[in-house]
């Protein structure tokens, strides 16, 4: 489907979504719970029947009969929610699958628990949009494959590809460690033009 078709497509789903009462776009979400605070601390969650609301985006999804597996990622970690047709509102339910679409962000409340796999999962009673995405992201299977795209879009790239994103964050931490220990020497940032003004491509552009 080209690119402007499925922009209208999902233009249209902000529509079912006004008309279901539910905002697109809202202002605020009611997170409680950071993906890897849930992980860390899943067994003593689980135990309990604790209520937890997570927020997301939508990576993948697979439906079944009544059942829907989502694979949400939210820059901490990701676990797999289950929205199950018997176990919360239909018209939510119903709503999910007529307008969530992978790129989403959502938040969903729920019960955590373990699939008979063991694969930990949070087991939704309640979904609410927080960000439609009008254009669908790269599955990350596959990736973003042409490199020019790979560099005009780097977010999106960071994002599919977790090997470039653990580069990221270690190049991010890095960076951070040497800024703080030169801070603490009692050095301080300031920015100097003289390699930029001197540089050759500089020189060059003034001609």
């Amino acid at each position: 489907m080209a690119e402007n078709d499925i922009r209208a497509e999902r233009v249209k789903k902000i529509e079912l979504l006004k008309e279901a009462g539910m905002e697109a776009y809202p202002a605020r979400s009611a997170r409680d719970t950071s993906m890897a605070e849930l992980l860390a601390g899943f067994d003593e969650c689980e135990k309990s029947g604790r209520r937890v609301t997570l927020g997301g985006r939508i990576m993948s999804s697979r439906g079944q009969g009544g059942i829907v597996f989502v694979d949400l990622f939210d820059g901490t970690g990701r676990i797999q929610i289950v929205l199950q047709e018997s176990e919360m509102d239909k018209k939510l339910f119903d709503l999910f699958n007529g307008v969530a679409d992978n790129g989403d962000f959502i938040e969903a409340s729920g019960t955590a628990f373990k699939t008979k796999r063991g694969e930990r999962s949070l087991k939704v009673e309640e979904w609410n949009m927080l960000a439609k995405s009008l254009l669908p992201i790269p599955a990350e299977h596959f990736g973003l494959r042409d490199e020019e795209k790979r560099l005009r879009e780097r977010d999106i790239d960071i994002l599919v590809n977790a090997e470039l994103r653990a580069l990221v964050e270690r190049r991010a931490k890095f960076w951070q460690s040497a800024r703080e220990f030169y801070l603490g020497k009692g050095f301080r940032v300031a920015n100097c033009g003289r390699s930029v003004f001197s540089s050759r491509v500089f020189q060059k552009c003034l001609r």
